[in-house]
């Protein structure tokens, strides 16, 4: 209900409003609610950022830093001792199963979650990564060091990979059955070994590929492949 005095409509009092009055309110619905909620009206004031401590103007009532870079920083621990060298700047907000972090970014629906390290290469490089990769060139996945991503794409991604050996092989293959030691073992010659593995449900199919080589690849050089005897 709008309150009249006389025959005046009284109006809200938060300077550039316009709107008229809440009931007995000085202020008008939407500036009510918001004192009622965060205790004051979300009119421009002047508010320290708690990371840089810079004086900035804003009339949202929950802000507490001047900007997005500030409120990433705020999670990112930038002391030496980080990573394989000791110069990683280590992420340490919500990070997922892999250890890459996770930061969000917008409000309401606007709200876009992404990978630490890519907003970081966002916000530091002033670049939008888009549909490329942002990679470590340190492996870190909690690293958000500037210095230590690049762009790519998948396929280098891949490569990278393949020449840095990170790829999962041998017994961190999800579906491996054998063992490097067995491996070994078959490739020397020593027939129990490969009994052993077929009695542990390991294929005929299997045995041939690791015996030739044609996987355990990483093993050719100290155990080199042989031809399996019938």
């Amino acid at each position: 209900m709008v309150c009249r005095e006389g025959a005046m409509t009284r109006l809200c009092s938060v300077e550039g409003c316009g709107k008229a009055a809440y009931c007995t309110q000085t202020v008008c619905r939407n500036h009510w609610l918001a004192l009622k909620r965060y205790g004051n009206t979300g009119r421009m004031r002047d508010q320290s950022c708690v990371h840089c401590g810079v004086i900035y103007r804003t009339n949202e009532p929950k802000s507490v830093h001047c900007s997005e870079l500030c409120r990433f920083e705020e999670k990112v621990d930038k002391s030496a001792g980080h990573g394989p060298d000791g110069t990683c700047w280590q992420w340490t907000g919500t990070k997922h199963g892999k250890g890459y972090g996770h930061f969000s970014s917008g409000q309401g629906s606007a709200r876009v979650v992404d990978k630490a390290h890519r907003v970081a290469f966002r916000l530091y490089c002033d670049h939008e990564p888009g549909n490329l990769l942002v990679c470590h060139t340190c492996d870190n996945p909690a690293c958000v060091n500037p210095d230590h991503l690049f762009l790519a794409t998948n396929t280098v991604n891949l490569l990278d990979r393949q020449k840095k050996e990170r790829q999962a092989r041998g017994e961190m293959a999800g579906r491996a059955r054998l063992r490097a030691d067995e491996v070994r073992a078959m490739r020397a010659g020593k027939k129990e070994a490969i009994e052993r593995a077929r009695s542990r449900g390991v294929s005929d199919s299997a045995i041939r590929q690791a015996l030739r080589g044609d996987s355990w690849r990483h093993l050719n050089s100290d155990a080199p492949p042989i031809r399996p005897t019938r």
